[in-house]
């Protein structure tokens, strides 16, 4: 025979036996060590009972009102509440709107308190570089303001590395072009157009000025290498003009000789596109000198257009007394064709 259970007085599943006390699953039917304290025998095992029996809808309901505070709840008052009065630039809101919603996807039926530092990596894990450093750094700040708002103690995203990310960069392809172009303003487009057409650098595009278009040319003495070249008046060219006219001294008159401004625009509609690229403003003339080559343009002719010159070449711009300009003739091909 085997040992006597005593089941008096004490819980279901609990026994005791020669003063120790024994707990057996009710589903298993195994046996488990206990202790031999009566009194932490009991708690112990009224503890996993409750866990096994199956919640009433009320219980449910008063257990979940624990987890009110759920880091989804948080997200949305983040937005509508504390983003608002932040007085961020525009852009930024709407990187913040844009990446938001995948933070609350994933993490949203959390508890907030429970959120841990392998919750987000494992969230982070998803994304390339920086678009993870970005989920990263917008996180930081819903938890900072968390811990402010005293709902959490801890701000599991600072916790987590930032990625190495990549600096080469990317060149320019024209359907990259397009799909920049497409969420650029206005004097945005006028500007890519031109750079694309001309093959010349950021600075160049927005000191050009009206003044220096004259008798059937583009008269442009280049920023960085000062070399004078002259684009004729290509029906292409005849055309952007008509858009960018304005009563600015400036082609470009929105922004009215500052390059940066050509700068920061690129980089806000690229954003908008959506597409994985760093491409700058200034691919667009590789891409161009690319496309010009395609069209069936000498190479020595795409050369001198992109001020790239040789030493022969430089020699003959500074020879003799007057200014002499290198004429290039430009193609009506290169927004017509593509």
């Amino acid at each position: 025979m085997g040992r006597k259970r005593i089941k008096e007085g004490l819980p279901n599943n609990l026994y005791e036996s020669k003063n120790y006390y024994n707990y057996k699953h009710p589903i298993t039917k195994r046996w488990f060590y206990i202790g031999n304290d009566r009194e932490t025998a009991i708690k112990e095992a009224i503890q996993i009972n409750w866990t096994l029996i199956e919640k009433s809808d009320r219980v449910k309901k008063i257990l979940d009102s624990e987890q009110s505070n759920n880091f989804g709840e948080f997200i949305d008052y983040f937005i509508t509440d504390i983003l608002p009065a932040k007085n961020l630039a525009k852009k930024t809101v709407q990187d913040y709107t844009q990446k938001i919603p995948h933070i609350k996807e994933h993490l949203g039926n959390k508890s907030i308190e429970k959120i841990d530092t392998k919750d987000i990596s494992e969230f982070l894990k998803k994304y390339p570089p920086t678009q993870s450093n970005y989920y990263r750094a917008v996180l930081s700040v819903i938890f900072k303001h968390a811990i402010d708002e005293g709902f959490t103690d801890k701000n599991p995203a600072a916790s987590t590395l930032k990625k190495t990310t990549t600096k080469q960069r990317e060149r320019l392809t024209l359907e990259n072009y397009h799909a920049i172009h497409a969420h650029a303003p206005n004097w945005l487009k006028n500007a890519m157009d031109l750079a694309l057409i001309t093959a010349q650098r950021r600075e160049d595009i927005a000191n050009l000025k009206w003044t220096d278009i004259h008798d059937g040319f583009l008269w442009i003495q280049q920023h960085k290498t000062k070399n004078r070249i002259k684009i004729n008046l290509s029906e292409d060219i005849k055309a952007l003009l008509i858009k960018c006219k304005g009563e600015n001294e400036f082609v470009i008159g929105e922004i009215k000789g500052n390059a940066e401004r050509i700068t920061k625009g690129f980089a806000e509609a690229r954003e908008k596109s959506g597409l994985e690229t760093n491409a700058i403003f200034h691919e667009i003339r590789s891409l161009s000198a690319h496309l010009y080559e395609e069209s069936g343009i000498d190479k020595k002719q795409i050369q001198m257009l992109l001020g790239h010159t040789t030493e022969k070449m430089t020699e003959h711009y500074l020879e003799g007394h007057g200014e002499k300009w290198t004429e290039i003739t430009a193609t009506d091909r290169i927004l017509r064709k593509y």
